[in-house]
């Protein structure tokens, strides 16, 4: 997104109170860094063991409604079955996954997207408020 500064309009990002600016050349520069393709791959890793997780106990939670009726209507208590269970299972699973990922980037992601961004910040280019 174009950032406007006093000297014109040059391509930015805005971070908190911070405006980092960046050219093209400065972008391939940080995609060659090995601590980019790190970063770059704990992500994508990270992203398709999570969703591997989701998706297979959604589809297992599917399979069990449309073909195991019986089991699923097992009574736990007077009112609660099994299917509720899993059902409300499903939403808690969905928190806990959400919370694991918000752990894993605090821990490995965070960082080392930190360490690249002050690594890779122009000091004349890093300002307050604009």
């Amino acid at each position: 997104m174009p950032v406007e500064t006093a000297g014109g309009a040059l391509e930015g990002v805005r971070i908190d109170q911070r405006v980092i600016l960046y050219s093209g050349l400065r972008t391939a520069e940080i995609s060659a860094d090995p601590r980019f393709a790190l970063l770059r791959r704990r992500l994508r890793t990270r992203i398709i063991v999570l969703v591997a997780l989701f998706v297979s106990w959604y589809l297992a939670y599917l399979l069990l409604t449309a073909f195991a009726r019986d089991t699923l209507s097992i009574n736990v208590t007077e009112h609660v079955n099994v299917a509720l269970l899993l059902g409300l299972g499903q939403f808690l699973s969905t928190f806990v996954l959400a919370w694991a990922f918000g752990r894993f980037c605090r821990r490995r992601f965070d960082p080392l997207a930190e360490e690249l961004r002050v690594g890779y910040a122009e000091p004349e280019f890093i300002g307050g408020r604009q």
